[in-house]
C-alpha cells in the first residue's frame, strides 16, 4: 500500500447512522426548475436557504450581464417556498434554478455545481450565500479594522473585474486589508485549540483566530484534512480558511481534484451534516495543488459517529477530548 493510500493505521470507521432516507430523497443532479444554463466567463453559484437573492441580485450592474451567468441553488421546500419559475426574470442576467432538497449546507451546493457542470464549467465561478454572511462584512475590533462589502451586489462587482485581469486561482471573498496595489489582502481565520477568549488577530500573517468552542472546530477540520490529504490528524497544524465559505475559483483549481474527488465528497457532505464545517476549514488546500489521497481509500470521519461525540460534544473538558481523537486518530493528540 502506497503511503498516499494508507492514509492512517486504523479499522475502517463505520458511520452509525441511517441515511438512506436522505441519499433517496436528494437526487444528485438537483430538479432544473428554470433556465437554459448557460455559462458565462464568470458563473455566480448561489447556495439558497429560504433567503431573497433578490434583495441584491437585483441591485447587481446590469453592465456585468456580458461575463456572469447565475446559478441558484434552491433549498427551500420544507422550512419555506421554493423559488418559482420565472420570478428572475426581470434580471438582465441568464439565469438558472436548480431546486434541491434541504440536505447538506451550502458546501455542499458548491459541490454539486462542481460536479453538475465538471465538463463545462466557466472560467471562474464566484460561490456565495443567498443571504448576507457576517465575514463579507467589515470587521471592527481592538486593535483589527477591516474593510468589506455591503452587500453581495458589491462584492461581485469588485471581484469580477480581478478574475478578468489578473487571473488568481482561488480568491476568498471575506473581509480583507486594502485599498492598495493589489486592491485588497484577504484575511483567513484558524481554530484555537485550547484558547476560549474572543477572536484575535495574529501578527504578520493576515490570520484571525476564533476562540475554541464546544463543538471543537480544530480537531474535526484536522481529521478531514488527514484524510483527503492523507497525512496523520496528529501532525496536521493549524488550518487557515475563508470563513463563511465564500469565494471564487478558476476552472483550474476545480480541476485540480478528480471528478471522483467531489463524488465522495458529495456523499459525505450530504449523509454527514457535522462534515460541512469540517469541509470549510480545508477548502483553501482542496483548492490548492497539494496532492490528495485517492478518494477510493477515504475513511469515515470519527466526527460523524453521532452516538461517541454527543457524550461530549458540548464539554469543556479537553483531557476527554483529547483521549478521544487519540483513540481514533491512533495517535497522541497534542
Amino acid at each position: 500500500m502506497t503511503d498516499e493510500a494508507k492514509i492512517y493505521d486504523l479499522p475502517l470507521l463505520q458511520l452509525t447512522l441511517d441515511y438512506s432516507a436522505a441519499q433517496a430523497a436528494l437526487p444528485k443532479d438537483g430538479l432544473l426548475v428554470d433556465g437554459q444554463e448557460e455559462h458565462g466567463q464568470v458563473d455566480l453559484m448561489v447556495a439558497r436557504f429560504c433567503e431573497d437573492p433578490f434583495l441584491w441580485l437585483n441591485e447587481l450592474n446590469s453592465t456585468f450581464a456580458q461575463y456572469v451567468n447565475i446559478f441558484i441553488y434552491d433549498k427551500g421546500g420544507e422550512s419555506c417556498k421554493y423559488i418559482e419559475p420565472g420570478e428572475y426574470r426581470h434580471l438582465p442576467f441568464k439565469v438558472t434554478i436548480i431546486r434541491m432538497r434541504n440536505v447538506g449546507r451550502d458546501g455542499h451546493s458548491q459541490v454539486v455545481h462542481t460536479i453538475r457542470y465538471y465538463d463545462r464549467l466557466a472560467e471562474y465561478t464566484i460561490m456565495l450565500q443567498a443571504g448576507f454572511h457576517w465575514t463579507l462584512g467589515s470587521l471592527e475590533r481592538p486593535g483589527v479594522h477591516l474593510i468589506g462589502w455591503k452587500d453581495q451586489a458589491e462584492a461581485v462587482e469588485d471581484v469580477v473585474p480581478i478574475l478578468l485581469s489578473s487571473t488568481p486561482h482561488f480568491l476568498p471573498m471575506i473581509h480583507h486589508h486594502g485599498p492598495g496595489p493589489t486592491l485588497f489582502v484577504p484575511v483567513l481565520w484558524e481554530d484555537a485549540e485550547f484558547d476560549w477568549t474572543a477572536e484575535q488577530m495574529k501578527p504578520r500573517a493576515n490570520t484571525l483566530v476564533f476562540g475554541a468552542v464546544e463543538l471543537d472546530m480544530n480537531h474535526e477540520g484536522r481529521e478531514l484534512y488527514a484524510i483527503m490529504f492523507g497525512k496523520s490528524p496528529c501532525s496536521v497544524k493549524s488550518l487557515r480558511f475563508a470563513a463563511g465559505m465564500q469565494y471564487a475559483v478558476s476552472k483550474t483549481a476545480l480541476f485540480f481534484r478528480s471528478i471522483e474527488f467531489w463524488k465522495k465528497l458529495e456523499h459525505m457532505l450530504q449523509t454527514c451534516d457535522r462534515s460541512s464545517w469540517a469541509y470549510e476549514r480545508v477548502t483553501t488546500s482542496v483548492f490548492s495543488t497539494l496532492s490528495v489521497a485517492d478518494p477510493s481509500t477515504w475513511r469515515n470521519p470519527a466526527l460523524c459517529q453521532k452516538e461517541t461525540w454527543q457524550a461530549f460534544e458540548n464539554s469543556k473538558n479537553w483531557t476527554q477530548r483529547t483521549e478521544f481523537w487519540s483513540k481514533h486518530w491512533g495517535c497522541e493528540v497534542r
